[in-house]
């Protein structure tokens, strides 16, 4: 964003349009109408540029042969070819080619125009020669003449004498220099082999990069604040001003070079080089093959498919250019060795340089390292960069492959121990991108076949698909002013609500008391209370819905969510980088966030389906604890690092979703995938969702995500499925116990959706078992897989662990099959054993894994500690008969199994009745203050039957899908032994 102060908004770009329209495209009509002959620089070289480069060649090769040592090859080099006048004209014209396309702004009067090429005037060849002198432009065909020739010259017949006595080759001694000759003796022009490191640099403007120069503290300010300082920049000086537009300048003049270079005369309509020199076509066209007529006579010895063709949409990266441009440089069979990031076989805008190499080369090699070594000692150690090895010509059968080593030894001996990744396999797992996935095993390889199978893209838009949509909100810089910071808010009287709103109105005490409570306590009861009612987020104050003047509701960022955790930190203070953020225990969740947005800005300005979301976050490693970091967040707005998917069957298909994409099945996919650290679209896009659903999934992912009264309408949805004598409150996932059991049967259930095995899941969580004091030496970690779950939890014994808990529950499921295992304890489903023995599972690599090791006790032991002090017992009708201490209630218990453990004190007071009135006035609170926006989702039929109405109670059982049969209780086989 450019701030103008002493320099018009896009005045150069305005000028060189205006140039364009009124200047070139009126002269090259005149001279094309005309029927003049077009002679660029002809008319002013001292003999034809063919001639000049055949001496070149000629001169060159001489030198090669009669001269060694490599300091007089060069003085040789510069008194024999560079000073040559006729080189010296040839490379003017090539320079003055090159140059209009970076002109400086403040010089588009000297622009050489079609008029003016033949005869240029002494201001026109000063300003050329600036440009020039700047970009230090590089022209390979009179660079290397002897590489670059004409393609039907024979060899000379025998040695001759050139400039200087120097001898030149013969036919033979000519190989082995640059120049080939085909089994026809046709010489063959390029490079036989490219090898090199290219920089790996994004070719935008970076404010951050370019401010920092001036003030080192720019990095550190958020994004208002960073607006705010470019102005008094520029305001203290206006040369820094024209220095960043300069700046931002030779970024776009290189992207449109990029863009158009390889159709510089508008004659390739595919790569939207459309070529028009009148409004009128029949004029246009007649024009356009005139022009055509005159280009067809220009010769060249280079690769005649000129690079830039294949850099895709996305932003220039360095990288990609010299991939391109080193195919273009190469002889026909010719190898192309360079070192690259990870994007090459990831990222979407790399898209179209894959299907070259897929499809028009032999891709021989993709050996991926990760920097953990410091390899690259400027490059962060989670950094992965790769030599890509390609042979131009053919078709690609398989690719050799290794990824995420970290040993350059490795290399030395990788012929051996590759991985053939076959050209099939990238259309099957990546048909949009033909990305290819980081798969470092044939195990690997298996179970993405069988995901895929059992699978549909998430991205799929056909009838089979899910109908994901896909948005994105508000930009955090180009948006901030419809965001100011929370202070600013609160200052002018808003305040926060109990639903994460702040409104602004006749705020009054409530006359409750606090409900700032702590862990375990009773919070102030919100019963009897009447509808229209809102307290205040503390509860001292409350405010009547037709009070209220203006809602502001909070903008969701990426530090704000966790898997199924809708508000996992609260913002503190401070700005971008000094930002402080505080956790919020799941027991006492509410919003805290940076910046409030108003209702009806919000409203107006969010172009996207409304409603609850999935949300996700943008940033992400494949060797995290987690990647896919998804919550079910409320219709409340995000910015664009909190990207957001929408089911077409809204609350149902969103549960669905997101326990979907919690899972370690789910991730799994998604970090053979993930080569970078922005999670877009494109990748998730082709990752798979499970083709059947379990309707229980959308049930427990409401309860570990919908814990607050934010959700009452939700709830109302799901109210049918619900256990009768159920209270509200009670399907709220608080406490470690009941969440970590729940999480399990969701990862369970994932995987048996997806179809996979014992085998399979063990193989994903391989690593997950063993002790604390191991995978926290960070020695022997590093000798376990980079992208393996082992992080997870890992601080806790084995037994206690998320990963451990899941496949053990899913052993379990593969025993009793998917009904029984979900009925479990009376309909409760599977619960965390009281007791762990790792052995019995095949798990475990100490003493401690032969022996039975408690769980569940030390999972519940605080949340038994509140039961046991008697805290929040009022009212809650519990008598001695029932006290929670028994570990298995009978089926008419009022109590459920280990309530314990898995609930606070408080979500089991009152009835049932009273909790779900209670659940209704929020909901009904909700609808007056917000009213209901209707969602832009459309539903439609799918292959998963026709999605149901988002107010619409789910239907039971689901007539979509056929139910899991039982498997019989087998145990843990010699295989599954020997996985860990």
């Amino acid at each position: 964003m450019h701030i103008s102060l002493h320099f018009g908004q896009k005045v150069w770009t305005k000028e060189i349009k205006r140039m364009r329209n009124e200047v070139v495209k009126e002269e090259l009509r005149e001279l094309l109408a005309g029927g003049v002959q077009l002679s660029m620089f002809e008319n002013r070289l001292l003999q034809p540029p063919e001639q000049t480069h055949d001496e070149l060649q000629a001169a060159v090769e001489a030198i090669h042969m009669a001269v060694l040592d490599p300091e007089e090859q060069a003085a040789t080099y510069e008194t024999a070819i560079r000073q040559k006048q006729t080189l010296q004209q040839l490379k003017w014209a090539f320079d003055c080619w090159c140059a209009v396309w970076f002109w400086q702004g403040n010089d588009i009067d000297l622009s050489p125009t079609p008029m003016q090429f033949v005869d240029p005037s002494p201001e026109v060849r000063a300003a050329v020669e600036r440009v020039a002198q700047e970009y230090q432009f590089f022209h390979w065909e009179l660079e290397f003449p002897d590489v670059f020739c004409a393609p039907s010259s024979p060899q000379p017949p025998s040695p001759t004498r050139g400039e200087g006595g120097v001898n030149l080759p013969s036919p033979s001694q000519g190989e082995g220099l640059g120049v080939r000759v085909n089994h026809s003796g046709v010489r063959v022009p390029g490079f036989d082999a490219i090898v090199g490191n290219p920089p790996w640099e994004i070719q935008k403007p970076n404010s951050k990069e370019f401010f920092s120069n001036i003030d080192p503290l720019y990095r550190t300010y958020g994004k208002q604040e960073a607006l705010e300082y470019q102005r008094r920049y520029f305001e203290a000086d206006p040369a820094i001003e024209e220095s960043w537009l300069a700046y931002c300048a030779r970024l776009k003049a290189l992207s449109n070079w990029c863009k158009y270079v390889a159709s510089a005369f508008g004659d390739d309509e595919a790569m939207g080089s459309k070529f028009s020199l009148s409004r009128r076509k029949a004029e246009a066209e007649q024009l356009a093959t005139e022009w055509r007529k005159q280009r067809a006579k220009r010769t060249g010895y280079s690769d005649p498919e000129h690079p830039y063709r294949y850099q895709g949409s996305a932003d220039i990266n360095t990288y990609k250019m010299f991939l391109e441009l080193g195919h273009a440089l190469l002889r026909e069979g010719g190898e192309l060795g360079l070192i690259v990031p990870s994007g090459i076989y990831t990222d979407k805008g790399s898209t179209s340089l894959r299907r070259l190499f897929l499809n028009r080369c032999n891709w021989r090699w993709l050996y991926v390292f990760e920097n953990r070594d410091g390899i690259f000692p400027a490059v962060d150690g989670r950094f992965k960069f790769c030599p890509v090895v390609v042979q131009k010509g053919g078709q690609t059968n398989a690719i050799k492959t290794r990824f995420m080593e970290r040993d350059l030894n490795t290399w030395a001996q990788a012929e051996p121990d590759y991985l053939p990744y076959p050209r099939e396999q990238v259309a099957q797992f990546s048909p949009y991108t033909y990305a290819i996935l980081e798969i470092r095993s044939n195990r690997d390889l298996k179970i993405l076949e069988k995901m895929y199978a059992n699978g549909v893209l998430l991205g799929d838009d056909g009838p089979n698909g899910w109908g994901i949509q896909y948005a994105r909100e508000f930009d955090m810089t180009n948006d901030s002013k419809l965001f100011p910071p929370r202070p600013k808010w609160e200052a002018q009287g808003y305040k926060a609500d109990e639903y994460g709103h702040w409104l602004k109105g006749e705020w009054r005490e409530s006359g409750v008391g606090s409900r700032e409570s702590g862990r375990g306590e009773v919070p102030s009861p919100s019963e009897k209370r009447e509808s229209g009612v809102i307290l205040s987020a503390d509860g001292r104050e409350m405010i009547r819905v037709d009070e209220v003047e203006d809602v502001a509701l909070p903008l969701y960022q990426g530090v704000m969510i966790q898997q199924f955790d809708f508000s996992r930190k609260g913002w503190v203070s401070g700005t971008g980088l000094r930002a402080i953020w505080r956790d919020i225990p799941f027991e006492s969740k509410c919003l805290e966030p940076q910046f409030l947005i108003e209702l009806e800005n919000y409203s107006e300005n969010s172009k996207n389906s409304r409603g609850l979301r999935v949300s996700f976050r943008d940033i992400a490693r494949s060797t995290d604890e987690r990647t896919f970091i998804s919550s079910l967040i409320p219709d409340l707005p995000c910015g664009n690092k909190v990207p957001i998917l929408s089911s077409i069957s809204s609350t149902h298909g969103n549960l669905e979703l997101c326990s979907l994409a919690n899972s370690f099945s789910f991730d799994f996919a998604l970090r053979s995938r993930l080569g970078g650290t922005s999670l877009n679209y494109f990748i998730v896009a082709e990752l798979p969702l499970a083709r059947k659903i379990e309707q229980s999934l959308r049930l427990i992912t409401a309860q570990v995500n919908f814990i607050t009264p934010k959700f009452a309408l939700d709830w109302l949805r799901l109210k049918q499925f619900a256990k009768p004598d159920m209270r509200w409150q009670q399907l709220w996932a608080i406490t470690p116990y009941e969440r970590l059991r729940l999480r399990c049967i969701l990862d369970a259930v994932v995987a048996e959706l997806y179809g996979l095995d014992y085998e399979d899941f063990a193989w994903i969580l391989q690593d997950c078992d063993h002790p604390v004091a191991q995978v926290c030496n960070n020695t022997f970690a590093r000798s376990l897989e980079p992208k393996g779950f082992w992080r997870v939890d890992k601080e806790k014994d084995p037994e206690m662990r998320h990963t451990v808990l899941s496949l053990v529950a899913f052993h379990h499921l593969k025993h009793l099959g998917l009904d029984a295992f979900l009925n479990l304890n009376h309909g409760e489903g599977w619960m965390l054993p009281e007791t762990l023995r790792l052995a019995d599972y095949g798990l475990g690599h100490d003493h401690r894994a032969q022996t039975p090791q408690p769980v569940a006790a030390r999972i519940g032991a605080d949340t038994a500690k509140l039961w046991h002090s008697g805290i929040g017992n009022r009212e809650s009708g519990i008598g001695a008969e029932q006290h929670p201490d028994s570990r298995l209630t009978t089926p008419d218990s009022r109590l459920p199994t280990h309530a314990q453990y898995r609930f606070l004190p408080w979500q089991l007071q009152g009835t049932p009745e009273d909790s779900w009135a209670e659940c209704e006035m929020h909901a009904e609170n909700l609808r007056q203050l917000l009213g209901k926006p209707e969602s832009s989702v459309v539903n439609r039929e799918s292959s998963i039957g026709k999605a149901p109405d988002p107010d619409s109670p789910l239907p039971t059982p689901d007539s979509r899908f056929p139910s899991t049969q039982q498997l019989n209780l087998i145990p843990p086989n010699e295989e599954q032994l020997h996985l860990f």
